[in-house]
């Protein structure tokens, strides 16, 4: 399966006589392309490599590997110099493009240990007031009832006994989901640059408040008992 632009896929349809075991798909819905990924299950997907670098692209790389699913998919990205049209020419199958693209390392947000936030945390993004789903000094998960839509810059401010934390994001990807009143949305959040001198102590708190129970030690049966 092949994901990549308008263009691309259009000028791949005019140089490859249709491969019965490639599927093209547009990369201006990740969710689109994640949903047939899903029905059809291929083997193999390819990403443009312009896509690949987007804040989309990384977003549905992150979906597709977190999914217990899905997980086991090679993600190929297909370099720049083989997206002309005689290299197109040349992948008349999907075993053939798959040769062509390169296999793609990991997406940089699994550089970061990510912390969940305890039920009822708030962050506000844009004004208004979000649920922060969890937290890492690369980017958020929120939930808003305010539309974030993919690419949109934002500003972040989370606050807690310590004092307020702001920072420059970008909105790397988001989905709606149908609630009792209003749509939500619930978006993964990128910021232009890590901040682990504004969210140290901030990470630090959670991971004690997560870690803040010590487990029970499981009990011990009875030493055996001495007969003469």
């Amino acid at each position: 399966m092949l994901i990549a632009s308008d263009e691309l896929v259009a000028r791949w349809s005019e140089v490859v006589a249709a491969p019965t075991d490639l599927i093209t798909v547009s990369d201006a819905d990740a969710r689109h392309a994640i949903d047939i990924i899903a029905r059809h299950r291929p083997r193999v997907v390819v990403l443009e490599q312009f896509f690949a670098s987007t804040a989309r692209g990384l977003a549905l790389v992150n979906d597709l590997r977190s999914d217990a699913d899905l997980g086991e998919i090679d993600i190929r990205m297909l370099p720049e110099e083989r997206t002309g049209s005689h290299s197109l020419r040349s992948a008349t199958s999907g075993l053939t493009l798959a040769n062509m693209s390169k296999p793609l390392r990991h997406a940089p947000s699994h550089r970061v240990r990510r912390v969940r936030m305890r039920q009822g945390t708030e962050a506000v993004v844009d004004g208004s007031r979000v649920a922060l789903v969890d937290l890492s000094i690369a980017g958020a998960a929120v939930v808003s009832v305010q539309i974030l839509k993919p690419n949109q810059s934002v500003r972040i401010l989370v606050e807690n006994d310590g004092g307020a934390y702001r920072a420059e994001a970008t909105v790397a990807w988001s989905s709606a989901h149908p609630g009792p009143e209003r749509l939500s949305f619930r978006a993964g959040i990128a910021f232009k640059r890590d901040q682990p001198e504004l969210l140290a102590g901030l990470l630090a708190e959670a991971d004690e408040e997560c870690q803040g129970t010590e487990p029970v030690p499981p009990r011990q049966p009875p030493p055996p008992q001495l007969t003469s």
